[in-house]
């Protein structure tokens, strides 16, 4: 969920997101594509770069085993992502992360 608890209500996020995930024969992982529109332009890639690289877990679920730290990894990378080569990322102590690589 994207958006703020204000007191007793959940605030959405004023945004539009749209996801699609490629399901294809890989051993480790998943390929998603997803985009989203924004009310103004980002100023650079280094903003959206941050904001997502920032981004936390929520707290019921940001210490559980499977929650892998960071959240988002952003790669620049011309060969990047890679399910395979990336599969540790968000890896802590003996429990695999499921990290986001973008």
């Amino acid at each position: 969920m994207l958006g703020a608890l204000r007191q007793d209500r959940i605030e959405l996020a004023n945004l539009t997101i749209s996801a699609q995930t490629n399901r294809v024969a890989v051993s480790d992982g998943h390929t998603v594509c997803l985009s989203v529109e924004l009310d103004a332009p980002p100023r650079d890639f280094d903003e959206i770069a941050r904001t997502l690289a920032g981004y936390t877990a929520p707290s019921i679920s940001r210490d559980l085993p499977s929650a892998p730290h960071p959240v988002i990894r952003v790669m620049v990378e011309p060969d990047r992502p890679q399910p395979r080569l990336d599969v540790t990322h968000g890896r802590r102590d003996d429990h695999c992360g499921w990290a986001t690589a973008s």
